[in-house]
């Protein structure tokens, strides 16, 4: 019961967009969905993870305009932010408009595990289905601008850190702190060696 109250208050707060902005995420997969968690969504074995903006659509009517390409779906009610979140700092495939037109329409397969594209039509999916038919998929209203900080360095993939930036810049303290370690202990060697050889170019000279 309480767990009802909870989604009829969240659909509530949804509904009032003015004082919490949510976004209506359906969610499609090739497999049937069970207990979908969106925390976990990124546990994809082979599978791959497609995001699919639609600019032109509504939380409203978004379900309604792809009810023909969903396979086994869902929705959720999320924000942006819980997208960008999401895939921030991974290493993704993004397409605008056309670009996902383009690749819909060709022979190319690309092999990420993460795509985002630019949808406008169902056909287009569709054939993104074909090309990847093991997949999860979200399809959401959010726009490039709302995921991305910069959508062409989202192209070009430069938005991607294989490494959190904080450990990152640990490391390289840990190197720096090695790197002077090992230019001082250099630096003592080379000044201690022609001590020690005159100490004992005095020790021999005097036993003789």
């Amino acid at each position: 019961m309480f767990r009802n109250v909870f989604v009829l208050l969240l659909a509530i707060f949804c509904f009032l967009k003015h004082l919490i902005h949510c976004d209506t995420i359906i969610v499609d997969s090739s497999e049937a969905i069970d207990n979908f968690d969106k925390e976990t969504v990124l546990n994809l074995d082979d599978k791959v993870f497609n995001i699919f903006l639609d600019k032109s659509a509504t939380s409203r009517n978004i379900v309604n305009k792809y009810q023909s390409v969903l396979k086994n779906s869902t929705t959720i009610n999320e924000s942006c932010d819980y997208v960008k979140d999401l895939i921030k700092g991974r290493n993704l495939k993004y397409f605008d408009e056309l670009e996902t037109t383009k690749y819909a329409n060709s022979d190319d397969i690309y092999t990420f595990s993460i795509y985002v594209y630019t949808a406008t039509n169902d056909e287009d999916i569709n054939r993104i289905y074909k090309k990847h038919p093991n997949y999860i998929s979200y399809l959401t209203v959010c726009k490039e601008g709302d995921i991305f900080d910069n959508p062409d360095d989202a192209k070009e993939n430069k938005n991607v850190y294989h490494t959190n930036p904080t450990i990152l810049s640990q490391e390289m303290i840990i190197l720096l702190m090695i790197f002077f370690l090992f230019i001082g202990f250099y630096a003592l060697v080379n000044i201690s060696t022609p001590r020690m050889f005159e100490e004992r170019q005095l020790i021999i000279n005097k036993e003789h």
